[in-house]
């Protein structure tokens, strides 16, 4: 969801949006009725959790902040999931002392 909310998405949709985000009720809405394929999420919120646990959702890359699921059958899962290994190892060398 964006800042043009208002004037490009309908309630119901902003609605789906607060409840994944806040983990409340049919969360999953939103994965279910709109065909997503990824979701990244922040850590702090319910919805990474829930997503741990939903079957046919697969996380590919966390860090401190976000975690990054794709659904299980994704096309570019594995693409995603090594691309995710390449940024972990590399990160090691970027971090400040």
């Amino acid at each position: 969801m964006d800042g043009r909310r208002e004037t490009v998405y309908p309630e119901e949709v902003y609605q789906m949006n607060i409840r994944f985000m806040t983990g409340q009720g049919e969360w999953d809405t939103l994965l279910e009725q709109y065909p997503t394929d990824m979701a990244l999420v922040r850590k702090v919120d319910a919805t990474y959790n829930l997503l741990r646990c939903k079957p046919g959702w697969v996380l590919v890359y966390e860090d401190d902040i976000s975690a990054l699921f794709v659904r299980q059958d994704f096309r570019y899962r594995r693409a995603l999931e090594e691309a995710a290994t390449r940024i972990a190892e590399e990160a090691v060398s970027l971090r400040f002392p």
